[in-house]
């Protein structure tokens, strides 16, 4: 039974590699084009804290002895195509573009931050005590800039939109 879990350990690890440095990627192009500054500001990729995500999930792979696979997981490839997708709207005023990119962004961190939770739990399970404490820091991260997310909504792009 463990090594089936594992298995869905090191796929899991690997998926959320993969996804973390396209979802860097792709938020780096989408920062470009929001027009407010908080929401620049929050989904860059330095902010986002990606790196530090990148390099705790090599750790994670080398602390149990895994090389990193490039699968990345059905949601993911879902939600990287749906901001893929805001990037190549034309038509959209700058408030709708704002908000458009707010409610992707917003999924993509809570799909993060539920990801890194189950991952953990599995570390958890299979006694890796220093990955369980390095993916329990990354979900809390994506916490935090999920909840950020929502107070730049609640507090500057929808009473902007309101303005407007």
């Amino acid at each position: 039974m463990q090594d089936l879990l594992y298995k869905e350990y090191h796929k899991r690890l690997s998926g959320l590699l993969a996804a973390e440095n396209k979802y860097r990627k792709v938020f780096q192009k989408l920062a470009s084009v929001a027009s407010t500054e908080e929401l620049k500001s929050a989904i860059i990729p330095e902010k986002t804290e990606a790196e530090q995500h990148i390099a705790r999930l090599k750790q994670c792979l080398q602390l149990a002895d895994l090389k990193a696979e490039r699968l990345i997981d059905e949601l993911d490839t879902t939600l990287l195509s749906l901001v893929e997708a805001t990037l190549k709207e034309k038509k959209m005023d700058a408030i709708s573009m704002d908000i458009q990119i707010l409610q992707r962004a917003v999924a993509v961190f809570n799909s993060k931050k539920a990801s890194y939770e189950i991952v953990h739990k599995m570390a958890v399970a299979l006694q890796q005590e220093l990955a369980a404490q390095l993916l329990e820091q990354c979900a809390k991260d994506n916490q935090n800039n999920y909840a950020y997310l929502l107070q730049i909504a609640a507090n500057i792009i929808y009473p902007k939109a309101v303005i407007a």
